[in-house]
């Protein structure tokens, strides 16, 4: 089912404020953006830019 009428906003990190830095707030968005991804993989991959590997995302998560 579709509300083309409904609106969305996405308050980005803004339930992180009462804890940690700008560093741990970027560093969950990077896990959050890994776990989507690693959920979502077999959907998103069909629509990926074939220039950016998945290592790519698993290199930001073992910094």
């Amino acid at each position: 089912m579709c509300q083309p009428a409904s609106t969305l906003t996405h308050l980005e990190r803004q339930s992180f404020t009462g804890i940690g830095g700008d560093a741990f707030r970027m560093r969950m968005t990077i896990c959050n953006a890994v776990r989507h991804y690693n959920i979502w993989k077999e959907f998103l991959e069909p629509h990926s830019d074939p220039d950016v590997a998945d290592t790519d995302l698993q290199q930001d998560t073992d910094a």
